[in-house]
């Protein structure tokens, strides 16, 4: 099931966010209750990676082809916007005023306790489903890397953007 497009979508014109749930077994049965990212605001794209490799005979001659090695599992690439700078409200649209700043430590640790932190009951990071309109991904996280662009005069973050990888497990 790794990706699924299910074209019939939601209600018409229906604002959907993007979600991270978490399991702990590898089936996707059990769901970690306190294991769900919603984003604040969508992503702007997703890309999908999908690779074929093979091995290139030591030969001399061009005419020879590569064998078929194999097929190695799809990934989808995300980024995710962190922003607490009250630009946006939880609709990702709204203008927020007269508010205090919390920073975005909180959220961005939500997303690394979701999909990349070791889960003790299981000894590993959290099997994960990812879910935006039509899109279904469900496997890993494989790697993350964050950049922090705003700060307070105290530096205390307000906008990063998280850049992951997802592995396809199915």
């Amino acid at each position: 099931m790794g990706l699924s497009i299910n074209m019939k979508g939601g209600a018409k014109g229906e604002f959907k966010k993007l979600k991270i749930q978490a399991y702990s077994d590898p089936e996707f049965k059990n769901i970690i209750t306190e294991g769900l990212f919603t984003t604040l605001i969508n992503p702007e794209k997703f890309t999908l990676n999908h690779k074929v490799e093979y091995i290139v005979p030591d030969s001399t001659k061009d005419t020879t082809p590569p064998y078929y090695q194999n097929t190695p599992p799809s990934d989808i690439e995300l980024e995710f916007l962190f922003d607490d700078t009250g630009v946006f409200d939880d609709t990702g649209f709204s203008i927020v005023k007269g508010r205090e700043t919390q920073g975005v430590e909180a959220d961005i640790q939500k997303f690394m306790d979701v999909a990349y932190n070791i889960n003790s009951a299981i000894h590993r990071p959290n099997y994960l489903k990812i879910y935006w309109g039509v899109l279904q991904f469900q496997g890993v996280l494989s790697e993350v890397s964050i950049e922090y662009k705003l700060f307070t005069p105290d530096a205390k973050p307000l906008r990063a953007v998280a850049k992951a990888k997802f592995k396809k497990f199915i």
